[in-house]
């Protein structure tokens, strides 16, 4: 699903920092997610494990975000079971 044509944006580079996110964690969302949903006209969020990624169809991968409805901090992405991913 996911092809070497996934780049990432310099917002993604910031959040991986901050969230504690590997490339290879979005890589693995985008090659083998659970789910994907349109996300606006030229967006998708692909669902994993508790990562959603957002990439463009152009391949520029945007942001990483938690799955998760309430509200949730950086420190709560750093802190995330890492187990299943």
């Amino acid at each position: 699903m996911a092809s070497p044509e996934f780049h990432p944006t310099p917002h993604l580079i910031e959040k991986l920092k901050v969230r504690d996110v590997t490339w290879g964690d979005i890589l693995d969302c985008l090659e083998h997610p659970e789910v994907i949903y349109p996300d606006k006209l030229t967006r998708k969020r692909y669902q994993k494990g508790d990562l959603c990624v957002v990439a463009n169809r152009h391949g520029a991968v945007i942001t990483v975000l938690l799955r998760r409805d309430d509200q949730w901090t950086d420190e709560d992405a750093r802190n995330r079971s890492r187990d299943g991913n």
